[in-house]
């Protein structure tokens, strides 16, 4: 799982990336699966096809 922050960059999770080798600067192909928003009631999610 992975945080959008502003303007649209993404966060790699630390262990992802030492898992992978991946070090600033890099660029990686990623998979949207699920968008995750907190809502009222708690997350709300919606799968993406």
């Amino acid at each position: 799982m992975a945080r959008v922050f502003k303007g649209g960059k993404v966060t790699v999770p630390k262990r992802l990336r030492d898992l992978f080798g991946v070090e600033d600067g890099d660029y990686v192909r990623l998979v949207l699966v699920e968008v995750m928003k907190k809502g009222d009631g708690g997350w709300v999610r919606r799968k993406v096809d």
